[in-house]
């Protein structure tokens, strides 16, 4: 599966690597960081970062989005994150399911 994603991306694999590692190291950073007070869904094209999803409150919000900023490959941030409560496990099972469709 990975392998059709790279061959149907007009971006160069090493860009895809860059940004896939934005994406592992920020989700990884942000869950150990915020544990259940958040949950921080990462994007990352072209070395732009999106963030999505729910965070407990304002305080986390700005947080995340340093985080998101200070990261050693990332270009700029665009903070899409939502005060409020987490969505529950099967909402976010579904939003993934679809990102997966529209990506392939």
């Amino acid at each position: 599966m990975a392998g059709s994603s790279i061959a149907a991306d007009r971006h160069t694999p090493a860009v895809q690597a860059i940004d896939r590692g934005i994406e592992l190291e920020a989700e990884n950073g942000l869950a150990k960081r915020f544990g259940d007070h958040a949950h921080i869904h990462v994007t990352s094209f072209n070395q732009k970062v999106l963030l999505t999803d729910e965070v407990k409150d304002a305080d986390i919000e700005g947080e995340a989005s340093a985080y998101a900023k200070a990261l050693k490959n990332s270009r700029s941030v665009f903070n899409e994150l939502t005060i409020g409560p987490n969505s529950s496990f099967p909402s976010r099972a579904n939003d993934a399911y679809l990102v997966s469709k529209i990506e392939t």
